[in-house]
């Protein structure tokens, strides 16, 4: 059973902000890159915060690509995923943001990638457009920024034993922070085609990664 923390309500970005000094190219479907970092596509959405989301998760080759599924605090992908082999289930644990032993995000794409705080999940998901949409074959959110740049994050589902659940309906994606009252869940935002919402979830669930950077 998902664990509900908070309910995010869909918000409508009316007002637009100027754009930021970054001319950002629009390389698929209404898609924006703003540029590199160690590799890896950005996206710069003009958040209060600052930070620059990636183009994909982690694992994908395109923006539509469900990319790799990780248990939280973990940085190998399994082909189970139990309490039984998961790595953090049940140990204290504090913020993994940067930690290359826990943070897939820096463990994979190195230099100041990493997993978001709960913060800027929540940040995403109330200063953004929300619109559902289906690129190149792929259901997902289309997720537009205050400067109007935009991301895509697809419904990918996520894992649990050997399954694949939710495909297509619902998107996961960790964040870096353990849930401060119980040892055996971590935060997350799911989305579906009506809501985000943050919540705690079970740590050894198979989710997407999406980095950030400063």
């Amino acid at each position: 059973m998902k664990r509900t923390l908070f309910f995010v309500a869909i918000v409508v970005c009316s007002m637009m902000l100027s754009c930021n000094e970054e001319e950002p190219e629009v390389v698929d479907n209404g898609v924006f890159v703003s540029g590199e970092i160690d590799g890896y596509d950005y996206v710069d959405l003009g958040l209060p915060s600052g930070i620059k989301w990636a183009t994909c998760n982690v694992g994908a080759d395109s923006f539509e690509d469900y990319g790799d599924y990780y248990a939280w605090g973990e940085v190998e992908t399994k082909a189970e995923y139990t309490t039984d082999n998961s790595v953090t289930w049940g140990v204290i644990i504090g913020n993994i943001s940067g930690n290359v032993k826990y943070d897939v995000a820096r463990n994979k794409w190195g230099g100041t990638w990493r997993l978001p705080s709960k913060e800027e999940l929540i940040e995403l998901a109330e200063e953004c457009k929300w619109e559902v949409v289906t690129q190149n074959g792929v259901k997902g959110y289309k997720v537009t920024g205050p400067n109007s740049n935009k991301l895509f994050l697809p419904f990918a589902g996520y894992r649990y034993g050997e399954n694949l659940y939710n495909e297509e309906n619902f998107g996961y994606l960790w964040c870096s922070n353990p849930y401060e009252n119980n040892k055996d869940y971590s935060y997350s935002i799911e989305f579906n085609n009506n809501e985000r919402k943050v919540l705690w979830d079970n740590r050894y669930d198979g989710q997407s990664v999406r980095p950030v950077t400063k």
